[in-house]
């Protein structure tokens, strides 16, 4: 069993200021917030968890190398 979460971070915690600059640097990729998709993607089939603050899908090697 997968222990829970101690803490539930929220797209709030990470500087808003980050997805921006990433957009305004013209990332074209998709960057997901919502809680539900953060939870899946917080743990790598180990017994650690560890939620991120948003999950970016780059489009191409430009995307990349703008993260």
């Amino acid at each position: 069993m997968i222990p829970r979460l101690d803490r539930l971070a929220s797209a709030a915690d990470a500087p808003a200021s980050f997805f921006e600059r990433l957009i305004e640097a013209g990332f074209r990729g998709d960057i997901e917030k919502r809680a539900a998709s953060r939870t899946v993607y917080a743990t790598d089939n180990s017994i650690y968890q560890m939620e991120p603050k948003a999950i970016v899908f780059p489009r191409d090697a430009e995307d990349l190398q703008i993260i």
